[in-house]
């Protein structure tokens, strides 16, 4: 039972195996140097069997695994990276706003998603920015692009960057599970997308590629959530119970005021019907009472599998696949499963010979619909005579008239 749920939940395959890429461990330095993370259990990047990127844990740590309501990662709330901050990095564009974003976009439908355009706009400018090694010619140029990638948030944008969202080959491998009405919702809110993208890159004039903005955004869209804001968790415990106490009164909610953005790290763990982390938003006792994303376990977690949250069960098939790129169910789990298992284990039953009893019954149940056929045939042959039996004029009588039957 224990090694069908490890199987199920997926156990990760190394995608940058060790000394062909650096951007593993510059992106671990930077959560750790940059955004403050405290990575309470080893982790790494990999590729489920569907070849869909993700955060694994790490196979080095012992084999009983970690047991449920364990931290495995806690975020400083400072380093989410949101709509009001994202503009203050060096190469962001300022001159852009999100009421500028918003303004260009012309579709109704799209302008309820101006925040992550917006974002996805910002984070296209920083990854256009990153250095290319190959237009560098001199030893000082590559030491000083390789110290600019190992810099500020850099590694995180690049390990964005390094993945890609098409829209047809997401419809070719989930279409099937789409009826008409989802597929053409699903195509609608594509061409919407594509159509915004374009009007947004021609508004602005921006200075990278359409498709860099496109992707980029796709990207984005499939990674943002609206966080709370930082203000929401300072001062002292009696203050905070008193503004939450006020926010209640004049909205009628507890909801938090939140703010859409990007967590790093957290924007890698993918969603599963059998969701093994969740997310916590709260002052954390591991930074000392400053507020923190914290991923924590809550099923028994073994090594080398994937680290998975719920889903958003609010989302409709056709959002779902345009959001995040796949639906509540992983398709090639179905072609990879035991055959043996599928076809004749769960089949055995109806692979042997069948008791006398059961032909015999099946025979008499063939025997009574043949009759019942039968007779219904009879019935049917009989009804056109009645019919034309009822329609013939009445008898008439010797004046002429009708024959009367007296009441």
């Amino acid at each position: 039972m224990q090694r069908t749920l490890v199987h199920r939940c997926g156990v990760g395959k190394v995608l940058y195996e060790k000394g062909a890429s650096a951007l593993p461990r510059d992106f671990y330095d930077a959560c750790q140097g940059h955004f403050g993370m405290k990575l309470h259990h080893p982790t790494f990047i990999g590729v489920r069997e569907s070849q869909v990127r993700g955060i694994f844990l790490s196979q080095d740590i012992p084999s009983n695994g970690i047991a449920a309501n364990q931290p495995i990662v806690t975020i400083p709330l400072s380093s989410v990276q949101r709509v009001s901050t994202i503009a203050q990095h060096a190469d962001a564009l300022p001159r852009v706003t999100l009421d500028n974003v918003r303004d260009a976009i012309g579709f109704d439908e799209m302008k309820v998603m101006a925040p992550q355009f917006y974002m996805g706009l910002q984070m296209a400018s920083i990854s256009s920015k990153i250095p290319d090694f190959r237009r560098m010619s001199s030893a000082a140029q590559i030491t000083q692009a390789r110290d600019r990638m190992r810099s500020d948030i850099i590694p995180w944008v690049r390990l964005i960057d390094d993945e890609d969202f098409n829209e047809q080959f997401l419809f070719g491998m989930y279409g099937m599970a789409l009826d008409s009405w989802q597929r053409e919702s699903f195509n609608e809110v594509t061409n919407m997308f594509s159509k915004s993208i374009s009007t947004l890159h021609h508004a602005l004039k921006l200075p990278f590629p359409p498709d860099h903005l496109r992707r980029m955004t796709r990207l984005v869209i499939a990674r943002a959530e609206h966080v709370p804001l930082q203000s929401v968790y300072e001062g002292p415990r009696f203050l905070r119970r008193l503004k939450r106490f006020v926010r209640v009164l004049q909205s009628n909610t507890a909801a938090l005021p939140s703010e859409v953005g990007i967590v790093p790290m957290l924007d890698l763990i993918n969603h599963s019907n059998r969701p093994n982390v969740a997310v916590k938003i709260a002052p954390s006792a591991q930074l000392n009472g400053l507020p923190a994303v914290t991923v924590y376990s809550i099923a028994k977690i073994f090594p080398g599998q994937e680290l998975c949250r719920h889903y958003n069960f609010a989302l409709s098939r056709p959002n779902s696949l345009f959001r995040y790129g796949f639906l509540p169910f992983d398709l090639i789990s179905v072609v990879e499963n035991d055959a043996i298992h599928e076809h004749l284990i769960k089949n055995q039953d109806m692979l042997g010979e069948e008791q006398p009893e059961v032909v015999q019954k099946r025979d008499s149940e063939m025997q009574e619909i043949a009759r019942l056929e039968q007779l219904f045939r009879q019935a049917r042959s009989t009804k056109p005579k009645t019919i034309n039996a009822a329609s013939q004029d009445p008898p008439q009588t010797a004046a002429g008239s009708p024959s009367s039957t007296p009441v």
